[in-house]
């Protein structure tokens, strides 16, 4: 099997909360469950997508996100990323201006 270059860190505790359940002989455990949390992208100043996530590489997330959508073109495009986690959101800066206000605005 190849190995995977990023995979989950599954030694983060802030990635899974425990959940009491019954086993198969009716005893009582906690397992360790996965948990999704909400995560908002802003290209530059505009909010593009809240996506689920376990939120472990939330940079590789954003960047892999605009890459697949055509909003980026190439990496060197990229300035800086800012990822605020206690306000779930994450901000990837261009070098230059993006038209996707104008576009996204259209949509809606």
């Amino acid at each position: 099997m190849t190995e995977f270059l990023i995979r989950p860190s599954v030694n983060n505790k802030s990635l899974f909360k425990y959940k009491s359940s019954i086993n198969e002989k009716g005893d009582k455990i906690d397992l360790p469950i996965i948990e999704e949390k909400p995560l908002t992208l802003y290209l530059n100043n505009q909010e593009i997508v809240t996506m689920m996530t376990i939120g472990d590489y939330p940079e590789y997330l954003s960047i892999g996100y605009l890459f697949n959508q055509g909003m980026l073109k190439e990496y060197d495009d990229v300035k800086k990323v800012e990822y605020h986690k206690d306000l779930k959101t994450i901000v990837v800066r261009t070098y230059g201006k993006t038209n996707f206000e104008k576009k996204l605005k259209k949509k809606v």
